[in-house]
């Protein structure tokens, strides 16, 4: 798998590392340091930046902060791969948007990953039934889809969800 940098990283500027570091509460290096910025309904922390171009804003990218956290410690974040959060502890914590963990930026904390190890690793609970989150399909690597991001979904549901969006749209 060839190794590429995304947008997300490439694009980081200083004034976004200094506002990142500006929002993290550190503890000791074996804690979880947590992001005191804005979260997404998912519970992971992200920042906003404008995409510039000749001066002028072209657009918007979200930067979720436990990449960027990993990106600014190791550096390039493979294609494909998400960042696992290894202070998750599926039997103190049932993960979902309830989990404290998504929003720990400790570099310590993270590591590269594939979607399927980072799934199986941190809902090993009785809630983890192999499907997708529409219980519809199996969580198998021919069935996820990782964009560029981090961020996951099931593919033959996407694939649905985009057609059933364009028949609308084509009404």
């Amino acid at each position: 798998m060839a190794s590429t940098i995304k947008k997300h990283e490439m694009s980081v500027r200083p004034k976004t590392v200094l506002k990142f570091k500006s929002r993290i509460v550190k503890g000791n290096p074996n804690e979880c340091w947590t992001w005191q910025g804005v979260k997404n309904s998912d519970n992971y922390g992200y920042m906003r930046q404008c995409d510039m171009k000749n001066g002028k804003i072209e657009s918007y990218i979200n930067i979720f902060v436990h990449r960027l956290s990993y990106y600014l410690a190791y550096g390039e974040i493979p294609n494909g791969s998400v960042i696992d959060h290894t202070c998750h502890n599926p039997k103190l914590c049932d993960g979902g948007v309830e989990c404290e963990h998504r929003c720990c930026i400790n570099p310590s904390h993270l590591k590269l990953s594939t979607p399927i190890e980072n799934r199986v690793r941190s809902v090993m609970t009785n809630s983890f039934t192999g499907m997708c989150r529409n219980d519809i399909h199996p969580w198998v690597d021919e069935n996820i889809k990782t964009w560029s991001n981090g961020k996951t979904v099931c593919l033959p549901c996407h694939q649905e969800t985009t057609r059933r969006n364009a028949k609308k749209v084509g009404k």
